[in-house]
C-alpha cells in the first residue's frame, strides 16, 4: 500500500505528463540496463538441449514482457482511446503483438526455457495510469509512450539480430523488426498528427 500511495504521490507532483513519461521510460530503461548486467540464474529454465548465451535470455525476456505489454496497452486503447486513429493503432497492436507472443512462446518452448508471464513494473505501472486517463489526455500518453517503446524494441530486436548466439531468436528478430519499424513509424505519424 505504501509503494502504491509513493506512486501517486509522485506522479502528482510532476510536472507534466511528458515528465512522468519520459520518467517511467528512464526506469524501464534502468531495468534494462540492469538485467543486461546480470547473469540468470537458470534454475527453472534447465535444459540439457539447448545452453542460451546471456544476450539471447535478455532479449527474449524483455520481447516476451514488451509483446505483452503491447497487448495489454493495446487493449486499453482500442476501449479507451477517444480518436479512431488511437482505437485502430490499440486493436492492431493487440493483433499483431498477439502473434509474434505466441511464435516467441513457442521458440522458448522448444528450448525448454520459461518466458516471463507478467508486466515488467514499468510497463505496469503505464497501465495502471493509463486506467485513470481518458479522452485527449489518455491518447496523449498512450501514443507517446508508444512512440518510446518501439523504439527501445527497435533496438532490442536490432542487438539481437547483430550479437544474438541462437539463430532461432535471430531470425525471429529479423522476421519482426519491420512489423516493429512499422508500429513506430505509424505512431508517430499518429502523435504528430494529433497532438
Amino acid at each position: 500500500m505504501i509503494k502504491g500511495f509513493a506512486i501517486i504521490l509522485t506522479i502528482n507532483l510532476l510536472p507534466d505528463m511528458n515528465t512522468l513519461i519520459k520518467t517511467i521510460c528512464m526506469g524501464g530503461l534502468a531495468a534494462i540496463i540492469s538485467l543486461a548486467s546480470c547473469k540468470k540464474d537458470d534454475d527453472n529454465n534447465n535444459n540439457p538441449r539447448t545452453q542460451l548465451d546471456p544476450v539471447d535470455t535478455t532479449f527474449m525476456n524483455k520481447a516476451a514482457q514488451g509483446g505483452l505489454a503491447e497487448v495489454e496497452l493495446g487493449q486499453l486503447a482500442a476501449s479507451k482511446g477517444q480518436a479512431p486513429a488511437i482505437r485502430n493503432f490499440g486493436q492492431m497492436m493487440v493483433n499483431d503483438h498477439s502473434g509474434q507472443n505466441n511464435e516467441l512462446k513457442q521458440i522458448a518452448s522448444n528450448k525448454n526455457y520459461n518466458l516471463p508471464n507478467t508486466l515488467d513494473p514499468t510497463h505496469a505501472m503505464m497501465k495502471a495510469m493509463l486506467s485513470t486517463l481518458s479522452g485527449a489526455k489518455f491518447d496523449s500518453v498512450y501514443i507517446s509512450g508508444q512512440v518510446v517503446d518501439h523504439q527501445a524494441t527497435s533496438t532490442l530486436f536490432d542487438n539481437e539480430k547483430n550479437n544474438g548466439k541462437d539463430q532461432d531468436l535471430k531470425n525471429f528478430a529479423a522476421k519482426y523488426q519491420p512489423a516493429i519499424n512499422m508500429h513506430l513509424q505509424r505512431a508517430i505519424t499518429i502523435r504528430d498528427s494529433l497532438f
